[in-house]
């Protein structure tokens, strides 16, 4: 069963065009057997860390690999 990455963390992945290209290129990188278990723990981090609203890029502890990092909000 495919990962729904599609509203894990707005923040790092609006960079890439639609839901289904996100998809397919994380289930590039992340392995089969982590795909349901990663998925949760990205929308773990949207909710936790990178909210929409007011995003808490001091303490993201993927803030090196995010393309919003630093922006204004």
């Amino acid at each position: 069963m495919p990962v729904n990455f599609k509203n894990s963390c707005p923040a790092l992945i609006t960079f890439m065009a639609g839901p289904e290209k996100i998809e397919f290129e994380m289930m590039k990188i992340v392995p089969k057997k982590d795909w349901i278990d990663s998925g949760l723990l990205l929308i773990a981090h949207g909710r936790a860390v990178c909210e929409a609203r007011k995003p808490k890029c001091g303490v993201c502890p993927v803030k090196a690999l995010c393309p919003k990092m630093g922006v204004v909000t």
